[in-house]
């Protein structure tokens, strides 16, 4: 099963708090424009080739229980990334773990990137298995497209 398919079953059969927080804003707010149900959303969003958005992008962060860190073309140096939480219990706080990298080309394409160099300059946290990624840490660097 890929993890498009896995990301669309977590989104639909999970009964966490946030993801029904989620989805309930879902319901209220987009699907009243796109006139698509919750489970519509995620059937067309386990379809290979299917375009993947910022919510996919929020409940993929959220099933890996990784941050996931996007710079877009969009970004200036007072903002040079946005931070997807993977941490379902607090939104608000870091995931352990290392973030992942996306570029985006604003509302158009997202892209995995790797650092030029894997020694990326990290915070510890309270907990010594959490790391955070600072603006100065990823704002200095350059990064290249997956291929």
């Amino acid at each position: 099963q890929t993890l498009r398919k896995k990301v669309s079953n977590f989104a639909l059969k999970l009964r966490h708090k946030t993801i029904q927080d989620y989805k309930t804003n879902y319901e209220n707010v987009l699907s009243v424009t796109d006139q698509k149900s919750w489970a519509d959303y995620w059937t067309n969003m386990g379809q290979e080739g299917t375009w993947v958005d910022s919510l996919f992008v929020q409940m993929t962060a959220w099933y890996m229980e990784l941050d996931i860190l996007i710079v877009t073309t969009s970004a200036t140096p007072e903002n040079p990334f946005i931070l997807t939480s993977g941490n379902i219990n607090n939104t608000a706080a870091s995931s352990c773990g290392p973030p992942l990298l996306l570029g985006n080309y604003t509302n158009v394409h997202y892209q995995s990137l790797l650092p030029f160099s894997s020694n990326l300059n990290v915070q510890k946290v309270q907990q010594p298995t959490c790391v955070i990624v600072t603006t100065e840490t990823i704002g200095d660097k350059k990064a290249h497209a997956d291929k």
